[in-house]
């Protein structure tokens, strides 16, 4: 007589009463009367392995899965692997994408790069690499002006102002010739209506001092040949001779005078100053104190007010240090009385650029 099969699902205690086993008989199939075992399971009534339901998933808003391992530690979760490694592959991508941005600057890029963080800021919009400013350099363009041969080769190399190059080719450089400078002081950067400018004092063979004006043009210099010369288009003292009252602008050293007469006699309304151009011709011109234009012209030429000063010599000491509130370089509109008994007295109704410089 053949024994028993086992019963199915028949549950067996373990020795420490806290896991259950099961055996299984199958009836069809390939495996017909094999007995297979079951794995045991955890006993959920077991007080000293408690397992927390419905945390099959880490709750929301951390990273904890839940679960807990045999030993309590926590056991993260589906989800949160799945952000771990989210993040672990955005991290990668962004840093690949900065190589590949890094690795892309040619040496050329690189350089300029370099250059433009050395960049010296001169206004809001414009800075200038330092190397601008290098005396032997500035000097060695000024000595290249001075050696040109001919007057187109000297055109080459200067600003370019609106009706200019017919006046400058025909020869009236000559007439305002400067001495060749002997030594370039204190160089600097300006910006003038929003143009690039070096500026620079010069001493010529003589001793005197004289100014100069350098456009800057991506790394190159055009002289600002007006200003270095202090060319003006008329005769100032045909001006002011003119029977007839004219209008016109000129390039002038100030100094402050006392000089009252004729119809400036009025030192309450009238502020004096002598007037004298580069190539020595001289006047007195008057601005109204109560004006926007007096302030204007004190503030840029930042001048003396202490009047009656003596000019001797003003064309050779203007712009040194020492004597910058006695003289000072100013481009003005100026308007003649058209009388023949105050042939030297002219009244200002302009303020032109800064200095000798007419952007």
């Amino acid at each position: 007589m053949p024994p028993d099969p086992p019963q199915p699902h028949r549950s067996k205690r373990g020795k420490q009463g806290r896991f259950s086993t099961s055996i299984r008989q199958d009836i069809e199939g390939p495996n017909i009367g094999k007995v297979t075992r079951i794995p045991a399971r955890r006993r959920t009534d077991d007080p000293s392995h408690e397992v927390q339901k419905n945390h099959r998933f880490f709750p929301k808003g951390t990273l904890n899965s839940g679960k807990k391992s045999f030993d309590g530690t926590r056991i993260m979760g589906r989800r949160s692997r799945l952000f771990l490694t989210m993040a672990g592959l955005l991290a990668g991508i962004l840093v690949l994408v900065l190589l590949f941005q890094a690795g892309s600057d040619s040496p050329a890029e690189m350089t300029q790069n370099a250059q433009a963080s050395r960049k010296v800021e001169i206004s809001g919009s414009l800075a200038l690499d330092p190397s601008l400013l290098d005396r032997k350099r500035i000097f060695s363009f000024l000595q290249k002006y001075h050696d040109a041969t001919t007057v187109s080769e000297r055109f080459r190399l200067i600003r370019k102002q609106p009706g200019l190059e017919t006046v400058f080719l025909s020869g009236v450089e000559q007439e305002w010739a400067v001495p060749r400078p002997v030594e370039l002081l204190d160089p600097s950067f300006e910006a003038l209506d929003s143009l690039p400018f070096v500026h620079g004092r010069l001493v010529l063979p003589n001793g005197a001092l004289s100014q100069v004006a350098l456009e800057v043009v991506g790394d190159q210099y055009l002289l600002d040949w007006e200003s270095y010369s202090g060319y003006n288009a008329k005769s100032l003292s045909q001006f002011l001779a003119e029977e007839e009252a004219l209008t016109g602008t000129f390039r002038v050293i100030l100094t402050p005078a006392a000089y009252y007469n004729f119809r400036f006699a009025d030192d309450e309304i009238w502020r004096c100053f002598r007037m004298e151009t580069a190539d020595g011709e001289a006047g007195y011109a008057y601005v109204r104190r109560d004006s926007a234009l007096h302030l204007r012209l004190l503030n840029s030429t930042q001048i003396s007010l202490e009047e009656g000063l003596d000019p001797t010599s003003a064309l050779e000491t203007s712009g040194t240090a020492n004597l910058i509130k006695r003289t000072a370089r100013a481009t003005l509109q100026l308007r003649s009385l058209g009388e023949p008994d105050a042939p030297d007295l002219a009244e200002i109704v302009g303020l032109v650029g800064r200095g000798w410089v007419v952007p």
